[in-house]
């Protein structure tokens, strides 16, 4: 085995020989970073999106899992465990299409959410494979980043997402609400202790549905998506959100 390290995210993990490795740094997304590692010669593929998420029960992930799984319309779906770093996270294991097998391992340490899926378009290469999956999401873990993380003052976090919360409010009321859905989008990950922008990303979400901008075959996972936008606001600030 091989170990790919990301000094930049603080972790590392072993794959096989033969698997490429990324090039540079995790690529960040909208929902995250993100690296992905090929095998050709079985038609593997591997990723990781890691990004930030409250930390809830097992139970409830695959709750939320095999909701979006059935938007998704992903058949045979089974979840499992695997042990990570000393504790319990969750698997699934699924049909994405009729051709592709695939696998997830929900791994999450502290409010970091790390999503590997892993997949092939055979399923006895699948079934053969599946025990070395388990093998190298098993053998992920973190390190110390070898450069410092810069913090800044609670109130300085507050105030910086609340310029997006504003400029989302206002392509809100203008009926903007593409515009209004990214800027409230860009000021979640900017602190976790101001619930605002997600209440913002919600109301657009469900006013999008209202108004017949959200295509019919989407609306299902777009309420899902607010729901879990209010869930959120009230991890964040209970007293507020509940009389």
């Amino acid at each position: 085995m091989r170990t790919y390290r990301s000094k930049q995210y603080g972790f590392e993990i072993d794959i096989p020989p033969k698997w490429s490795f990324p090039r540079g740094e995790p690529v960040k997304g909208q929902h995250g970073a993100s690296i992905g590692f090929i095998y050709s010669d079985t038609k593997e593929s591997f990723n990781i999106v890691f990004g930030w998420i409250i930390p809830e029960p097992l139970e409830q992930t695959e709750r939320e899992f095999k909701r979006y799984a059935q938007e998704k319309q992903y058949t045979d779906l089974e979840f499992g465990r695997i042990t990570v770093g000393h504790v319990d996270h969750v698997t699934a294991r699924y049909r994405m299409t009729k051709r592709d097998w695939m696998k997830k391992y929900l791994i999450v340490f502290g409010e970091t959410e790390y999503a590997m899926t892993v997949g092939c378009s055979d399923q006895q290469v699948f079934e053969e494979r599946e025990q070395v999956w388990d093998g190298i999401a098993g053998s992920f873990r973190l390190i110390t980043p070898t450069k410092p993380v810069t913090t800044s003052s609670k109130i300085d976090r507050m105030m910086e997402a609340a310029k997006f919360a504003k400029r989302g409010h206002a392509h809100f009321r203008a009926g903007r609400y593409q515009k209004a859905l990214k800027e409230f989008r860009m000021g979640m990950p900017v602190t976790h202790e101001f619930p605002w922008n997600f209440f913002g990303a919600s109301m657009t979400l469900m006013q999008m549905v209202e108004k017949g901008h959200v295509p019919e075959d989407q609306i299902l996972a777009t309420i899902l998506e607010a729901e879990n936008f209010l869930k959120i606001c009230l991890l964040i600030d209970p007293r507020h959100w509940v009389s």
